[in-house]
């Protein structure tokens, strides 16, 4: 626990940063053209299909690791679809990370459908 206080119920093999870099993770749009909401298991597909199915253990150290976010990490949502967590109230939720300037990031949870404002992450290809 510790990090979170709900309940993991499915993760991801996090990221193996001893040989990625955290300045080899970029941000990416997994909404077509004219999208503005998406349900949970189309977004959970499209974020495996695009390699960006990141998990809690990732979050975690790109918190510990990121500081001053890049401008294109400032004015989105950063969802971590590979670890669904479940809440008290038996909901099941993905953790998310908004940038708040000077207060740093803050740690959130979605449990329904996504919006446009969401972005992903995942490694970028050499």
């Amino acid at each position: 626990r510790g990090f979170t206080p709900w309940e993991v119920v499915e993760d991801v093999q996090p990221i193996d940063f001893s040989v990625n870099s955290i300045n080899d993770l970029e941000v990416i749009n997994f909404f077509d053209a004219g999208e503005e909401f998406m349900k949970r298991e189309v977004m959970r597909q499209r974020a495996k299909k695009l390699k960006a199915n990141l998990g809690l253990v990732d979050a975690k150290y790109f918190l510990e690791h990121v500081k001053e976010p890049p401008v294109e990490m400032r004015n989105v949502l950063l969802l971590f679809p590979g670890t669904i967590l479940r809440t008290p109230f038996n909901e099941l939720c993905y953790f998310f990370l908004v940038w708040e300037g000077r207060e740093g990031w803050h740690k959130e949870l979605t449990c329904s459908t996504v919006n446009s404002g969401f972005r992903l992450l995942r490694l970028r290809a050499h």
